[in-house]
């Protein structure tokens, strides 16, 4: 770990004990769409280790400050408004396979990896609530315990295919599109992108669509809304995709969705 990196840490560690104050966005239905700012198909989790840090949502802004944690459900529109000097912030997201981490300053940036399980289990445990500050401080202190290995994704091939999938993927984005912005030859850019995600390009992109249904569906849309805004050609294609994926029907798991959302 890089040697700046451990007064975050210790920060963390710290957060773990008296975290500040927690807020949990679950609204997944209110999207622009277009403009500034992007969603994640998996839940995520932000936490201000210094300074002020704002976070945009459709409808105003956050600034958290230092301890304070944001829980976002998976599909929850949001945008990082530049940090001024001296803020810094903590983020942890997840993939099919394991999680991802970010340590981010004005002028620099870290990330890391580390595996999936057990702490998004408690990230969403926080957004389910009922006492999420309580679930925020089991989720740090059960990180701050985790092997995190250095990654990066910013690399030249694999960095604007992860941008993309955050920009557009509610929109809908196809494996040529990545391709295309990867600039690089379809099976390097196979290659790397199944590095990073743990899947191929065409599972990933339904993985995630799939993911991002089932946020909307506990949001209470109609299970043919939830297709058109995922992007599946019919609510029937949907219901195919999601029985193979979870053995029920959409509107049947709608009724009692479990948490988490199993296979994800």
């Amino acid at each position: 770990m890089d040697a700046w990196l451990w007064r975050w840490w210790a920060a963390l560690e710290r957060f773990a004990q008296e975290p500040g104050q927690v807020t949990v966005w679950t609204d997944a239905v209110r999207w622009p769409w277009i403009g500034p700012g992007h969603l994640h198909p998996n839940p995520t989790a932000v936490v201000c280790l210094s300074g002020v840090v704002r976070i945009a949502h459709p409808n105003g802004h956050l600034d958290l400050q230092a301890g304070d944690a944001l829980l976002l459900e998976a599909g929850v529109w949001h945008e990082h408004e530049p940090l001024r000097p001296g803020a810094a912030w903590f983020g942890q997201g997840f993939l099919p396979s394991w999680s991802d981490v970010a340590v981010v300053e004005p002028e620099r940036r870290w990330f890391g990896r580390l595996p999936a399980q057990p702490t998004r289990a408690l990230v969403e445990a926080g957004i389910a609530g009922p006492d999420h500050r309580a679930a925020a401080r089991q989720w740090l202190a059960q990180f701050v315990k985790e092997p995190v290995e250095k990654g990066n994704w910013r690399e030249p091939v694999l960095q604007p295919m992860v941008e993309l999938m955050w920009r557009r993927g509610h929109v809908g984005v196809t494996v040529a599109e990545l391709v295309k912005a990867s600039g690089a030859a379809r099976s390097t850019a196979y290659e790397t992108f199944a590095r990073w995600y743990g899947l191929p390009p065409k599972e990933m992109i339904l993985a995630s669509r799939l993911e991002l249904a089932g946020a909307l569906l506990r949001q209470g849309l109609a299970v043919a809304e939830v297709a058109q805004r995922c992007q599946f050609r019919s609510a029937d294609t949907f219901t195919r995709c999601w029985r193979r994926a979870h053995g029920v029907a959409p509107s049947l798991w709608q009724r009692k969705p479990p948490l988490p959302l199993s296979g994800a």
